[in-house]
């Protein structure tokens, strides 16, 4: 997950670099390493709660409690709350928000994959490797479906068949 969480921002980088969109690196860094921090076993959803929502509001109260300013915490609270959207604009929700939703799409299904060259997935996954991701992946949210069926995840996992997209991803394991 974590190397997920890395790539996720790696890949915002270079979407928002690519795109000329500025946005803040480090709102971007923070939003890509905590939103996914509602599927961590550590931090368990509720049954019937959308984790990309309690994890948004997990990270906000941390970020506060570290000494984050708010506005700024707010700010990746409502990115990472944003990421399972099918579309996020960067007009109506920032730069990071959006960007966050593409590169987590990118990694998790392939969304865009055939906008970068094969070198650069090489080079990332040299960096942060895969590690039998899809598996683990589909695992959590096949559970994270099952356990909150009328979230965005049920829906993803449902109607839009995100489980079948992660397996046929173009990328190894």
């Amino acid at each position: 997950l974590l190397n997920h969480c890395l790539r996720t921002y790696l890949w915002a980088a270079v979407m928002g670099a690519r795109d000329g969109l500025r946005f803040d690196a480090e709102l971007l860094y923070a939003a890509s390493l905590l939103h996914d921090l509602g599927i961590c076993p550590a931090f368990p959803t509720p049954a019937g709660e959308c984790f990309a929502l309690a994890g948004a509001e997990l990270a906000e109260r941390q970020l506060v409690s570290a000494g984050w300013p708010a506005d700024r915490a707010t700010r990746i609270a409502n990115a990472i709350s944003l990421h399972l959207n099918l579309v996020v604009p960067v007009g109506a929700h920032g730069p990071e928000a959006h960007l966050l939703r593409a590169a987590a799409a990118l990694d998790v299904v392939g969304q865009g994959a055939h906008r970068f060259p094969s070198a650069f997935f090489a080079d990332s996954f040299a960096r942060h490797p895969r590690l039998d991701f899809k598996r683990e992946v589909t695992q959590v949210m096949a559970q994270q479906a099952r356990n909150s069926p009328r979230t965005r995840i049920g829906f993803l996992c449902g109607p839009v068949q995100l489980l079948s997209r992660v397996k046929a991803a173009p990328f190894p394991e």
